[in-house]
């Protein structure tokens, strides 16, 4: 089994690896990637166009020049907690595994006090399983140091749109990194992060490392009681989001954010990541 171990302590950033979001960008525009979700059944909003969206950034409107509504193929980092509490939610991501559509690759690490990389990119499920069996419980989490080195370190092998998806029982433990240190490594590997937990104490951390990075934060036990089969809800909103193009950002233009120009704009939850 492949097993390669992660050093949490560091916090310096790696080159950015740019990964190319689909159709290439005209000169002089900046493209977000926006992924929408009803708030209370936890689906993906469709067929909006261009004048739904509204960004903001800098303290500044920025007109949407254009909105493309996508699907696509996506490589997903699962990366599961293995600490003490951890086993809780593991359970889940058998299911996750079997998830995978044709083209699309999956890679595994489990962590706790470290992270580990026990899988490498592959779409064979036998190897996946095989894998998530491996995983023993133990020890304290350092959620956000293993998301920084999981980013830094772990989609190597990537080939389509970076995912990094988090299944967590939702403790965080101490970190030698902060969630804003996560959100702008995440935002030079364009990786979105998708945050799957049960404990709700540290949900305002989890959501805030989502919707800065075009992500989604959800409850498992809230989407339990919407879905029979929470693992196939799980990809769907994965697959979905919206490529939008505005005029250039300004320089450093971190609090760039979307919402809804619709009455009903509250029920919705609107993330953002940056792809220049």
């Amino acid at each position: 089994m492949l097993r390669r171990s992660f050093l949490l302590w560091c916090t310096a950033g790696l080159p950015a690896l740019k990964l190319d979001p689909g159709a290439s960008r005209p000169a002089g525009r900046s493209l977000l990637l926006v992924t929408v979700i009803n708030k209370r059944s936890l689906k993906p909003l469709t067929g909006l166009q261009p004048a739904d969206f509204i960004v903001r950034a800098g303290g500044r409107d920025y007109p949407v020049l254009s909105a493309l509504e996508v699907r696509e193929p996506i490589d997903v980092l699962l990366v599961i907690d293995a600490s003490m509490v951890g086993e809780m939610t593991a359970s889940l991501a058998p299911q996750l595994v079997t998830q995978l559509a044709e083209k699309e690759q999956m890679a595994i690490i489990a962590y706790d006090t470290s992270a580990d990389l026990i899988q490498d990119f592959t779409s064979t499920s036998d190897r996946l399983r095989a894998a998530l069996a491996q995983i023993r419980f133990g020890n304290n989490p350092r959620l956000l140091d293993a998301l920084y080195a999981a980013i830094s370190e772990g989609f190597r092998g990537a080939t389509y749109r970076r995912v990094l998806l988090l299944l967590t029982s939702g403790a965080i433990g101490p970190n030698r990194v902060s969630p804003a240190e996560v959100i702008r490594l995440a935002r030079q590997h364009s990786v979105s992060i998708y945050c799957l937990y049960t404990f709700g104490s540290s949900s305002r951390d989890l959501e805030q490392l989502s919707t800065a990075t075009g992500g989604v934060a959800i409850n498992l036990r809230n989407l339990s009681k919407r879905t029979p089969d929470p693992a196939r809800h799980i990809f769907e909103i994965l697959r979905h989001h919206y490529r939008i193009e505005i005029p250039p950002l300004s320089l450093l233009a971190e609090d760039v954010t979307v919402t809804l120009r619709r009455p009903d704009r509250k029920d919705y939850l609107c993330s953002v990541l940056p792809l220049d």
